[in-house]
């Protein structure tokens, strides 16, 4: 397996993980109030994410940024949950705005720094420390569409099927979201 393959794998993985839902409920606060129409608003709210946790791991693995874990460990889910209220609020009205957009690369940002240590040790004395930054970035934006786009398919399917509501699938998807990540505050 090349470097490339590698990196980008284990991008695609520290999305997908299961022991890391914290990626998959941030994506489904974001996905949850698109429909497949606006697409292309939520690839960019995606990849405005992409970019500013991008840009922490890049501060990381450049040891630039030292970070307090137990606060950022606090602060991932705090952004989860402010999502989930500014969906709820704007309960069915797309989330495009510049304002959004702006609170992705912040909340990437955020997010990078739970990852930035790890992600620091990996590359430590990597040759190809820009190889390793693209590919692993790369498999993050890769999985985060795969996710959002199922997302999509399943709201499509109880739209269609189930002749569920926008506004219903909007609630409770964030509200569901608003008590995950209420309980990964707490607990």
């Amino acid at each position: 397996m090349s470097k490339f393959e590698l990196y980008l794998k284990l991008g695609t993985e520290h999305i997908l993980d299961i022991n890391g839902l914290d990626h998959l409920i941030f994506m489904l606060a974001i996905a949850s109030v698109f429909s497949i129409a606006n697409w292309k608003k939520l690839l960019i709210m995606v990849t405005a994410f992409t970019l500013g946790h991008s840009l922490t791991l890049v501060l990381a693995a450049l040891h630039v940024v030292s970070v307090n874990m137990e606060l950022v460990e606090t602060l991932i889910p705090i952004t989860i949950l402010l999502t989930s209220l500014v969906n709820l609020w704007k309960k069915g009205r797309e989330q495009h705005t510049i304002v959004l957009y702006i609170l992705m690369v912040l909340f990437g940002l955020i997010h990078g720094l739970g990852f930035s240590n790890y992600f620091g040790e990996l590359v430590a004395g990597d040759q190809d420390l820009i190889l390793a930054l693209f590919s692993f970035n790369l498999g993050i934006e890769v999985a985060q569409i795969l996710v959002v786009l199922s997302i999509l398919i399943i709201h499509i399917i109880f739209e269609k099927i189930f002749s569920v509501k926008r506004e219903s699938w909007i609630l409770f998807m964030n509200g569901g979201v608003f008590f995950l990540a209420l309980s990964m505050i707490i607990g």
